[in-house]
């Protein structure tokens, strides 16, 4: 039983204790948009630094007065944080912030603080009811405001700006509301996208059902590490890479992928680790940088400083970056130990040159053109997998020298199994490759700016045709949109680019990430994707239409389970699903549908999972009560989920390096990119005959995401291609309960990987409110 499942309380405990937090959730007024804040100014605060142990002033600092800052709150959720404005009773912030909201509450509060150099004190705060908001949707709250304290005592003004712009949309979205506004990276046209799973995939057709019975579809999945080997191989100007990790020893290139070469270059160097290729096309004269997380405490196991020595005194240039900050700009002691130590640069990708284009033969002469490979890329241990996701049958030949086992901590490579990986990523050929190129330069050139000169810095230099990606019928051109996560602490932001982004705690931000067509500038410190997705659920059902979301996590996070940092996690989840349930029971209940439909019917959880055939499991012996011997009886182990990914209505895709969580999506956490993408020719669109009918896409990312079905649940149906529709929800999750019987069973072979996560809940109504709670196994 997973352990974030046990609980003290019985039953009625918890449905109550659950029922007043739903209620609390509930109360208020419920903001459903963009909310735009300006903080101009403050006026008259007092000094509240002067008093008996100001330490600056023991050590003859002449001027220490109030050291003011800003924070928003809508009730107890604090949703903006301005700059510290150092010594000045009288501030200028000016400072612009734009935040999605999908909350009930009663008021807006304005705090203004002093910070000291352990904590911060309250000044005083203003209130601004949301109500006035609601009344005047789209116009504009200003002016100056008393700033009170506890005793309602006068502390100074304060000069704000509000804006509550409501999410009123409910047409198909145009290419132009696909685009997210204001962003660093605009969208771009004219690009050849490819999507990968795994790191090596099958090389057999798909077939795919058509729009007919008679018809198909055939899709060929194409497989990332031998592309990238490929055009390492083939790049003649300069390589890029950056990584949360990079091991030096892995290999590209497993068995017989060798028979996938073209050129006898390819050939002689096919042998090579990544390691030994990258020192081989530096001595060539391609200039090689590579940037990588250097992880502070040494545990993660990132081979950050293996890597630096590899590549000491060679060609192949290092930049070891942490995720540091400049002290100044945090709140407390605390707060800047916690972003040194605990937070990451996350971001992952392989930008290179490449010959003109695919319909010109490869040659080391002619134009060339940027590349970009990104996603959930990690050039490092026991990433390379194939869709059958081998726990023991590969030991002995492609995983022989790339054991990877974390969550297992006394499992060795002889024994087995290793942890499989699922993963998800895509290469871009087109303008878009040049704005994930740009995002490594200005990285570089921030975190080493003593050696900018290595980089290549013109990337219009006409030997670069960043044109549109010639030969391309319009049916099969992608536009993209790159998307990052960074603060001016770890890339320097080009000049005619300071406008798009919002300051943030005294620092540029460029933060943004697409959902439902909206740009999201998150600066808030509580997850609004799971509040956004549920309401989108519950707005569906208010409206008596369908909207199905088919989530896949993995059945834990990597590591140790009973680790306290992963029972931590899983507990977080729980309190997500559980409110998201929740939320959908109530929508069910309101609608007089709750006994007809389930939460289930719209929301449903999957996680991956291995149980390897028998006669796979190799005999080896193992000691007897040793936990090597049970994994091998049992045959199964989890596939651990690390892509990042969302399809919707098979029109839209965004993949890349972020999770859904705080750390990631914070802006001021890790250091995260991605790429939102779809084909104009095959997006969502109304029929001909009538609005109620909607004509589902046929294109790229509806092949991909066939193929993914194919992958995990090991069949193919024609349902499938609706996937919003009863019949395919349903097929799916009867496939996926029996595959977890089948899983847990000792006998048991599921036919699939796709398992449904093993939780089961109850709905209870008490005082007309239904309330989800989760049933703990024996």
């Amino acid at each position: 039983m997973p352990y974030f499942w046990k609980s003290s309380q019985s039953v009625d405990e918890e449905v109550e204790e659950f029922r007043r937090k739903s209620v609390r959730l509930r109360d208020g007024d419920f903001l459903h948009g963009e909310l735009r804040v300006e903080i101009v100014e403050a006026n008259d605060l007092p000094d509240t630094d002067n008093f008996l142990f100001n330490i600056k002033r023991c050590f003859g600092q002449e001027k220490d007065v109030t050291d003011p800052y800003v924070t928003v709150y809508l009730d107890s959720t604090r949703i903006i944080s301005t700059s510290v404005i150092y010594n000045n009773l009288h501030p200028q912030w000016n400072e612009y912030f734009r935040v999605m909201v999908c909350h009930h509450a009663k008021k807006l509060l304005f705090r203004v603080k002093d910070q000291d150099e352990i904590s911060s004190e309250l000044i005083g705060e203003i209130v601004i009811s949301v109500k006035d908001l609601l009344y005047k949707p789209g116009m504009r709250y200003q002016g100056w405001m008393d700033v009170l304290d506890s005793n309602r005592k006068v502390n100074g003004q304060l000069y704000v700006k509000v804006v509550y712009q409501p999410c009123v949309r409910e047409i198909l979205p145009s290419d132009i509301d696909r685009a997210c506004r204001d962003c660093y990276f605009t969208l771009k046209s004219g690009n050849r996208v490819t999507l990968y799973s795994c790191a090596r995939n099958i090389d057999s057709r798909i077939s795919i059902p058509g729009t007919t019975n008679d018809s198909q579809i055939d899709y060929y999945p194409s497989s990332l590490w031998i592309d990238l080997f490929k055009s390492i191989v083939g790049a003649t100007k300069f390589i890029y890479i950056m990584g949360w990790s990079i091991n030096t020893k892995i290999k590209l290139l497993r068995g017989d992928d060798w028979k996938k070469l073209s050129t006898p270059e390819e050939v002689d160097l096919s042998n090579l680790s990544l390691g030994e290729l990258l020192l081989n096309k530096a001595d060539s004269g391609v200039r090689v940088l590579v940037m990588i997380w250097g992880e502070t405490t040494a545990i993660m196991g990132t081979h950050d400083t293996e890597t630096v020595n590899f590549f000491k005194g060679t060609r192949v240039f290092v930049a070891k970056v942490g995720r540091q900050t400049r002290a100044r700009e945090y709140k407390d002691l605390d707060a800047r130990l916690t972003t040194n130590l605990g937070y990451s640069h996350h971001q992952k990708g392989v930008i290179l040159d490449a010959s003109g284009s695919k319909c010109q033969p490869i040659t080391k002469a002619g134009p060339r053109r940027i590349i970009a490979y990104t996603g959930g890329i990690d050039l490092t241990d026991g990433r390379y997998d194939t869709p059958s996701h081998s726990l023991y049958r590969t030991l002995q030949d492609v995983h022989l020298e790339d054991f990877y086992q974390p969550c297992e901590p006394n499992i060795k490579s002889n024994t087995g199994p290793r942890l499989p990986w699922q993963d998800i990523h895509c290469k871009i050929e087109g303008p878009a490759a040049r704005d994930i190129m740009i995002n490594f330069v200005e990285r570089w050139g921030k975190e080493l700016p003593d050696n900018s000169r290595l980089l290549i810095q013109n990337v219009e230099y006409p030997d670069y045709d960043i044109k549109d990606v010639p030969c391309l019928h319009e049916s099969d051109s992608w536009k993209v949109q790159v998307f990052r996560s960074i603060t001016s602490d770890g890339a320097r932001f080009q000049l005619e680019n300071e406008t798009s982004f919002t300051t943030k705690k005294g620092r540029s931000v460029d933060n943004s990430i697409p959902m439902d067509g909206w740009m999201i500038r998150m600066s808030i410190a509580t997850m609004l994707f799971q509040w956004k997705l549920q309401r989108k659920i519950c707005d569906a059902i208010s409206n008596g239409k369908r909207f199905t979301v088919y989530i896949v996590v993995p059945l834990h996070p990597e590591g140790i389970p009973t680790d306290s940092a992963i029972q931590e996690m899983l507990y977080w989840q729980k309190q997500t699903m559980q409110m998201m349930y929740t939320r959908i029971a109530q929508a069910l209940h309101t609608a007089k549908r709750l006994g007809d439909s389930y939460p289930t019917d719209y929301l449903m959880f999957f996680c991956l999972g291995k149980k390897e055939r028998r006669f796979d499991v190799p005999p080896t012996e193992c000691p007897l009560n040793s936990r090597a011997k049970k994994l091998r009886k049992s045959r199964r182990l989890m596939i651990y989920v690390h892509s990042k990914l969302m399809i919707v209505d098979d029109s839209y895709l965004i993949t890349g390096s972020a999770n859904i969580n705080q750390r990631s999506l914070d802006g001021d956490r890790d250091s995260e990119l991605a790429v939102g993408i779809f084909q104009p020719g095959a997006v969502i669109s109304e029929s001909k005959e009538g609005k109620e009918d909607i004509l589902s896409p046929k294109g790229e990312i509806f092949k991909f995401r066939m193929s993914l079905f194919q992958e995990h649940l090991s069949r193919m149906e024609a349902s499938f291609t609706e996937p919003w529709t009863e019949k395919c929800s349903r097929s799916i999750r009867e496939s996926a309960v029996q595959n977890w019987k089948d899983y847990e069973d000792k006998n048991g072979d599921p036919e699939g990987h796709l398992l449904i996560y093993p939780i089961q809940f109850n709905v209870n109504v008490r005082d007309d409110t239904p309330v989800v709670t989760f049933i703990r196994y024996d």
